[in-house]
């Protein structure tokens, strides 16, 4: 499934920068799922843009979304539902309804409250409202959900503040640190990129049976932008998420001694030979988003309007949306995100419609890569990422 992660990074890069460098997470794999499912029955131009922005035939993408689905992974919480609106009730959108995933859900959708419910019991209570509200002119609803809540292997201890240097943006009195010993569930190195220069690196694992999460964080210096980091995190989470080591690491050896931007070299005497050792520093965070994804490079906005007029409406007012939340703390890890596509007739004149958008705005130092691991299709994929730009200043964020 390498080429599907590959896919997967490429959608990442284009759905961050759509959102920019602010405080926030997503879930690139929750939107790609949607594109997937609903682009398979495009045709001419409209479908070679979708294969293009999909990163492979949108039929072959269909079947892998299926894939997944069918074959959920331990620690992700992982559905797919497509509905008929109240104005949906059509041949064509049984057709294509019958026509999906038989791990997709599929049935008529008539008020809100059930959209809310899909949302929240989908994603263990961690969202509790539907991205998208349902009209009486809805067509279809598609909709996909991802959650996780896990558990370190094992747990960070707490430091104060003064342990990240003088030159911090948190203000908060406490930060979470580990030492990474290769089997406490800690590993932490600087790795060589061609991008972004050298970069930390810290990744916290969580476990189940035969499979795992591994969530990365990666900082690079200031001066490098945001898309390369995030891009780089991608790149090193395809690697770890296939259960190997950190690639290209740099030896402590071949650094000097001292302060440098994002590191502090110390040395002492040992009895025997050179050791290394890597202790990471990091915030607790928690961050929940909105997130419009009607702009073209995402694609849903192409994929909606070429699914209303196979349903006979020739211009479908389309919306697409993605709401995401995340906590990262001192004993775990947890991140839910609902995307949802929706197509509506056109409006008689002088009615009105309704939308509702929060965007969340902040700065980033560093980002984050929930990537799963183990066997099977979901080995190696990213389902979360993010960039923190803020600290939180309960360590507990997260699993309690």
């Amino acid at each position: 499934m390498t080429g599907l992660a590959h896919a997967i990074a490429g959608y990442a890069h284009r759905l961050h920068a759509t959102i920019g460098a602010n405080h926030h997470v997503a879930s690139p794999l929750g939107a790609w799922l949607v594109l997937a499912l609903a682009a398979r029955t495009s045709t001419g131009p409209v479908r070679a843009e979708l294969d293009r922005i999909l990163g492979m035939d949108a039929e072959v993408a269909s079947n892998l979304a299926g894939d997944l689905l069918a074959a959920p992974h331990p620690l992700v919480h992982a559905a797919a539902s497509a509905w008929r609106g109240p104005a949906g009730r059509t041949r064509p959108v049984a057709t294509w309804l019958a026509e999906l995933p038989a791990a997709v859900q599929t049935g008529d959708v008539d008020d809100q409250a059930t959209l809310d419910r899909w949302a929240t019991e989908h994603t263990h209570g961690l969202i509790e409202e539907f991205p998208l509200q349902l009209d009486r002119l809805t067509m279809f609803v598609l909709a996909s959900a991802l959650a996780t809540k896990v558990t370190w292997r094992a747990a960070f201890e707490v430091a104060p503040i003064e342990r990240l240097g003088t030159d911090r943006a948190w203000r908060v009195p406490e930060v979470l640190w580990a030492q990474a010993d290769g089997d406490n569930g800690h590993e932490a190195g600087i790795v060589r990129t061609t991008t972004a220069g050298d970069v930390i690196v810290h990744v916290a694992d969580a476990e189940a049976a035969g499979a795992g999460l591994r969530v990365l964080s990666v900082a690079a210096a200031p001066d490098v932008a945001a898309d390369i980091v995030i891009d780089v995190a991608h790149d090193i989470a395809r690697t770890v998420g296939r259960g190997k080591p950190l690639p290209d690491t740099r030896s402590l050896f071949d650094l000097p001694r001292g302060e440098a931007p994002l590191w502090r070299v110390f040395e002492e005497p040992v009895r025997l030979g050179r050791q290394e050792r890597h202790v990471a520093y990091l915030p607790a965070w928690t961050a929940r988003s909105d997130h419009d994804l009607m702009p073209a490079q995402l694609g849903l906005a192409q994929a909606g309007k070429a699914l209303g007029r196979l349903f006979g409406e020739e211009h479908p007012a389309v919306e697409a949306k993605q709401v995401a939340l995340a906590r990262y703390g001192r004993r775990g890890f947890e991140a839910a995100a609902v995307t949802a596509l929706m197509a509506t007739r056109s409006r008689p004149v002088g009615m009105l419609g309704r939308r509702r958008t929060a965007y969340l705005r902040f700065a980033h130092p560093y980002a984050v890569v929930a990537v799963a691991t183990g066997a099977g299709p979901w080995a190696g994929l990213p389902v979360f990422s993010a960039w923190v730009a803020e600290a939180a200043a309960d360590v507990d964020a997260g699993i309690g």
